[in-house]
């Protein structure tokens, strides 16, 4: 049954059977999307009053989908009749709505952000412990395998399976973990946000959750040779020595080397650790594989490797703005990353900053109207009361995002 629901009503989960446009006809989601918290924000952002949901007998959740150019069949014509689309999905009469727990939806509220939820704030809470668990465990990997102490591999297992379960029942982990202030040593949060990022990736591509646990517990571990690596290359600020970055490249061996000894950890966990920084083009390390050559747990936690150390806070660079973080995934999909997981998650990871304010680069400030999934990079920002395309205008780009 379809009905349709105030946006203020919606917590994350509830899947949208008719896509939503902007008041100036452009496509903000797909029928088909199951809503996240970021597509909640986004919406109140563009002002849209009410959607389209799909009545379900339970709260199960739904899974997450990447419907295709193809999803919805009356779509084109929604997109001809923009206007009328968007009274639909703004001025729908209250009469329309119904039968609220089985939705996903929270009782009324006058004109509330849906983020003033009690059931969003516990999610955040579990988000955060779990967070903080799993970092605590990596510090404790790292220290062992410095010390020349055996790892601890039940531990590892434990934090993996509370991240993947935070991934699978969690509906925006990715604007969690982009909010989160993070003051541990970047070492350990490093290791865990490439785990969540990398579970998350696999999330999308549909894997089990038994192999979410494992693409966990690969990201948590990828950088364990780094407890070989004498401290003071690790936390040099400045620019490396060749002889030092020669130094830092023995990290994936000699952490395949402490977990060989280790039966517990599976075998994608090690070719993980050990291939994260091999690349398609065969330019990576330590052996310069190509193509099938690296596993496909390895692909993704590459991906997960970059976008997280590109996104994280240094004492010696700002972070990558997220825009320039998806360019860069973009143009290494052409050679070395695998282009199949990176387009997977360009394609959602777009559809968190429709509605943010941007800073573009010539100084301009403008919010995200529409992202075009052809050119993920290249959204259509609105600056007033004119509209840049991003993708007719190679002489700019998004420089920040201001808020989300």
């Amino acid at each position: 049954m379809r009905v349709a629901v105030k946006v203020s009503n919606l917590i994350p989960g509830s899947r949208l059977v008719r896509s939503v446009y902007s008041e100036y006809g452009a496509l903000l989601l797909r029928e088909g999307v199951v809503l996240t918290r970021g597509h909640l924000e986004s919406l109140h952002r563009q002002g849209v009053r009410e959607v389209y949901v799909e009545v379900v007998d339970d709260l199960a959740e739904p899974s997450i989908t990447a419907p295709g150019p193809g999803s919805g069949s009356s779509e084109a014509a929604q997109r001809h009749h923009g206007a009328e689309t968007t009274r639909s999905s703004h001025e729908s009469s209250p009469s329309t709505v119904a039968d609220a727990p089985k939705t996903g939806m929270r009782p009324d509220s006058e004109g509330g952000s849906p983020l003033a939820v009690p059931e969003l704030e516990l999610e955040k809470r579990h988000f955060q412990e779990t967070y903080r668990a799993a970092t605590a465990t990596v510090e404790n990997v790292m220290r062992s395998g410095r010390l020349g102490q055996f790892l601890p591999a039940s531990e590892v297992r434990e934090a993996a399976e509370a991240i993947a379960h935070v991934v699978h029942t969690t509906h925006d982990v990715l604007a969690l973990l982009v909010r989160l202030r993070q003051a541990s040593d970047p070492t350990f949060t490093h290791s865990v946000n490439v785990a969540l990022v990398a579970a998350l990736l696999g999330r999308w591509l549909k894997l089990s959750e038994g192999e979410l646990r494992v693409l966990a517990q690969a990201g948590m571990m990828h950088d364990v040779g780094k407890a070989q690596i004498p401290e003071p290359i690790l936390s040099k600020q400045e620019p490396l020595t060749p002889d030092e970055i020669r130094i830092i490249r023995q990290h994936p061996l000699a952490g395949y080397e402490l977990l060989s000894g280790v039966s517990s950890i599976p075998e994608q966990v090690r070719s993980a650790v050990l291939q994260h920084h091999e690349r398609g083009d065969g330019s990576g390390y330590p052996y310069g594989l190509t193509g099938a050559q690296i596993a496909p747990f390895s692909r993704l936690v590459a991906i997960a490797d970059v976008y997280a150390a590109m996104s994280a806070e240094r004492p010696y660079r700002r972070r990558v703005p997220h825009f320039r973080i998806a360019e860069h995934l973009h143009d290494e999909s052409f050679s070395r990353l695998d282009p199949q997981f990176v387009r997977v998650f360009l394609d959602h990871v777009a559809s968190f900053y429709v509605g943010s304010q941007v800073r573009l680069s010539d100084g301009q400030v403008g919010q995200v109207v529409f992202i075009d999934d052809r050119h993920p990079t290249r959204p259509l920002v609105k600056v007033g009361e004119d509209f840049i395309s991003l993708q007719d205008r190679e002489d700019l780009a998004v420089e920040d995002i201001l808020s989300l």
